[in-house]
């Protein structure tokens, strides 16, 4: 039997917990597990609606509407998917398995949401997207889900799931930021040789897609779940329910999630349309993501050691928000175009604070399984992750929902020069309305999360007893 089998996983003493250690290479591999989740991911936030309405020249209320209704639909889906893979048993464990097996149909559905179909009629592209963009929704959340509820298994060390998940987000933003500040470059190349450019959105989605699959692969081979799952697969409905509403920092970290969703992809959403028609330069965009998350590839990797050093995850992401928050509004009054220097210095150290956000929002949501499991002695690690996933995209849903029908309403005309009150829009929702929103979510994690080190470890101590007790 393989040795993730849950009859051959050591209970672990607490001691043992707290003295277990990751090593770096098994980190650095957890990390890039995350490729197909933020290529995809990011690629989709970042250039698929304005592929649609500026390369297939689709109407910007018909591309809302699908972006707006997929992403609920991707939202309701993570609870069911979460409790399904929760229930799941193999002899790789309850989590690696979705990875291995995932991972190419993930890949393959993410391509081909951007296959070069500018030819079709309007009729054809817009029924060619609803069905592979409903898809993609469905094979991310199996892999997304799997791929975070993993980490809660590879160690109960409440330290070092926050290392664990500063390499996660850490490779995340590295990866993202080569994609923000080539993947335009490689499309233009592309069109520069004669190519269409849906051809070219294409072609630059699958050389940047594909290497996913190595790397799931890869993670698959090389982790191992040390926590023994619930011998009883069965989670009623209602057991699901009591772990929600009796888990306080699990609905903490979805209202972080909230916040993740509407930085991380609602701005991407609207970043294209900043820099093309408010700043006036689409190349700038490369410019600004290569600052931005440039500076934020150092907010998960030092996360951890703030984490450490604070001893209670929720007051590093009360950091992180308020801080990015504070910067974003800022931005509001400044103008790149005038204020460069100003505009990317904020931008720069916005960035670093928005990955101080996804580090520890991520690292906190791990710990909120055992806080569960000990108020409703239900384990549900993949529904805890899922319901995560669902407020992260649910802000990305409302951010999407209100940009596509403020733009629509206020007459924007693609490729063409905006008014004044769509410009004034497209910078609100870049810098203003987020800054606010995560100003307030940090403020209330400052006074009000309080499963810090000490507690966590009383509270696995009392579970580690029980689990004892029944043996």
């Amino acid at each position: 039997m393989n040795e993730n089998s849950s009859s051959q996983v050591h209970l672990q003493s607490v001691e043992e917990v707290r003295e277990q250690r990751l090593s770096i290479p098994t980190k650095a591999i957890f990390g890039f597990g995350d490729w197909l989740n933020t290529i995809t991911y990011g690629m989709i936030g970042a250039f698929l609606m304005i592929f649609c309405t500026d390369t297939l020249l689709l109407p910007t209320a018909a591309v809302t509407l699908l972006l707006s209704v997929s992403k609920l639909w991707d939202a309701v889906n993570d609870p069911i998917i979460g409790a399904i893979i929760d229930k799941s048993r193999s002899k790789w464990g309850v989590y690696r398995p979705w990875l291995l097996f995932g991972s190419v149909p993930f890949a393959i559905v993410g391509i081909l949401v951007f296959a070069p179909i500018g030819g079709w009629s309007q009729t054809g592209k817009l029924v060619y997207l609803w069905i592979l963009y409903c898809t993609y929704m469905v094979v991310f959340t199996i892999y997304h889900i799997a791929y975070g509820a993993l980490g809660g298994a590879m160690t109960q060390n409440t330290d070092d799931r926050g290392s664990l998940y500063s390499y996660r987000l850490g490779t995340s933003q590295l990866l993202y930021w080569m994609l923000s500040s080539t993947f335009l470059i490689m499309v233009s190349s592309f069109v520069a040789r004669g190519m269409r450019q849906d051809t070219g959105y294409f072609l630059a989605a699958a050389i940047y897609i594909l290497p996913g699959i190595f790397f799931a692969a890869l993670l698959f081979s090389k982790s191992k779940e040390v926590v023994a799952p619930p011998k009883s697969t069965k989670l009623p409905a209602s057991q699901l329910w009591q772990f929600v509403i009796r888990n306080a920092p699990l609905l903490m970290c979805m209202a972080g999630q909230f916040v993740c969703g509407i930085y991380m992809y609602g701005r991407s959403t609207v970043m294209m349309y900043y820099f093309t028609y408010y700043a006036g330069n689409a190349n700038l965009y490369s410019l600004y993501s290569f600052i931005s998350i440039g500076c934020g590839i150092a907010g998960p990797f030092s996360a951890q050691f703030i984490m450490a050093k604070l001893g209670n995850k929720g007051k590093c992401v009360a950091l992180g928000t308020i801080g990015s928050g504070l910067l974003f509004a800022l931005m509001y009054f400044v103008n790149c175009g005038t204020q460069p220097v100003l505009f990317y210095i904020l931008a720069g150290i916005s960035g670093y604070f928005n990955g101080l956000v996804m580090a520890s929002v991520y690292a906190a949501m791990l710990d909120t399984i055992e806080y569960g499991q000990y108020k409703t002695k239900v384990r549900a690690g993949a529904f805890a992750v899922s319901l995560c996933h669902f407020a992260n995209k649910l802000g990305m849903t409302i951010i999407i929902a209100l940009i596509g029908v403020q733009l629509t309403t206020l007459g924007y005309i693609a490729n063409q020069a905006q008014n004044d009150a769509v410009l004034k829009c497209i910078n609100g929702w870049f810098t203003l309305y987020p800054g606010i929103i995560g100003i307030i979510i940090g403020l209330i994690f400052l006074f009000c999360y309080k499963l810090d080190r000490n507690t966590y470890y009383d509270i696995l101590q009392k579970l580690k007893a029980e689990q004892q007790s029944e043996q």
